[in-house]
């Protein structure tokens, strides 16, 4: 198991092939953390729990009509945090910890794709 931290890579699944069906986002940080970690040759970086990090998906389609069609369609982003029922049971100050250990994290809310922590 390991933290995740600000900064690290997501994915989406599920979305139209021809628009690219998946789709990178990024924990981001959404408040202040006092809980830091550093990891072997990387700089003190901090971790993300619920309270404190979103993962982030700037706008991206969810639908694809064929030409005469405009093609990729449906575009929004995302702020998401993985569902409780399938986070470990670590938290500080009260908050669930991400942990990359355990995928998918939660789905996307228009395609129900898969979302994964990928570093």
């Amino acid at each position: 198991m390991i933290f995740v931290t600000i900064g690290t890579e997501a994915e989406a699944e599920g979305h139209p092939s021809e628009c690219g069906e998946v789709v990178t986002g990024e924990v981001q940080g959404s408040g202040v953390t006092s809980f830091t970690v550093s990891k072997a040759g990387e700089e003190t970086a901090p971790v993300a729990t619920v309270d404190t990090a979103d993962i982030h998906f700037d706008s991206h389609a969810h639908e694809y009509v064929p030409p005469p069609g405009p093609g990729c369609t449906s575009s929004s982003s995302h702020d998401v945090d993985p569902d409780d029922n399938i986070m470990r049971e670590i938290r500080v100050n009260g908050s669930n910890v991400y942990t990359n250990d355990v995928n998918p994290v939660t789905t996307d809310p228009e395609s129900g794709g898969n979302i994964n922590i990928i570093g």
